[in-house]
């Protein structure tokens, strides 16, 4: 309801400013801007958020509250706004102040020892992750896919896998074992006899296979 009634009077402001020149056009779109990115953050409410959207999405709008008070200061100094307009900014600075801390208290923002801790570049765009190679080698040693690495870790399988390659790991950490479907399951029907679990049949082998493969598996 809040972000709802934030995007409305984005739009009000918008219409304000939208016969405005020179500086107040380039005003009008710093106000379409900061339109745009809570029309995102709202779209946000109906689909999973991964963490690291989520913290593109908080560093985008802590710049935008930033860079607010600037334009507040420079209508303050211009005779070209009424003391409504002004006020009019006032309250969308602090209710932008008021979603960033509801936001950043969203579950996905949870502290976790899984984690991999921020890195902050004071670059733009999105932020940066601590992730080491030995994060990475434990997690595929211990048969992990990478989409539960990701998760894990609280990062896109596109990071994971960037990552991996700039470390240089092995190529043997990075894919499945080449075995054929006809071998695996006749070592699947050994491990039936000998062991007290699929996993642990496979595991002493030292074969790295998904569950899907192995439809026996699901069970166990």
């Amino acid at each position: 309801m809040k972000l709802t009634k934030v995007i409305a009077l984005m739009f009000l402001i918008s219409v304000v400013y939208v016969d405005r020149q020179d500086a107040n056009r380039q005003l009008q779109q710093f106000v379409s801007f900061i339109l745009s990115l809570l029309q995102e953050i709202d779209r946000c409410r109906d689909a999973p958020l991964d963490r690291e959207t989520a913290d593109f999405l908080l560093v985008r709008l802590g710049g935008a509250i930033r860079h607010m008070h600037q334009v507040i200061t420079f209508v303050e100094r211009s005779s070209q706004f009424s003391a409504n307009e002004l006020n009019d900014l006032r309250n969308l600075a602090s209710e932008l102040r008021l979603i960033e801390d509801l936001f950043g208290a969203l579950p996905v923002f949870t502290p976790s020892c899984y984690r991999a801790p921020l890195r902050h570049t004071g670059a733009v765009g999105r932020p940066a992750y601590e992730i080491s190679r030995e994060q990475i080698m434990l997690l595929r040693s211990c048969f992990f896919p990478w989409s539960s690495i990701a998760n894990i870790l609280g990062v896109s399988r596109w990071t994971i896998h960037r990552r991996a390659n700039d470390l240089e790991i092995p190529p043997s950490f990075l894919t499945y074992d080449p075995i054929h479907q006809g071998d695996l399951q006749q070592m699947v029907q050994e491990g039936t006899r000998l062991y007290a679990s699929l996993w642990r049949a496979l595991h002493a082998r030292c074969i790295k296979k998904t569950r899907h493969l192995c439809p026996e598996m699901e069970s166990t």
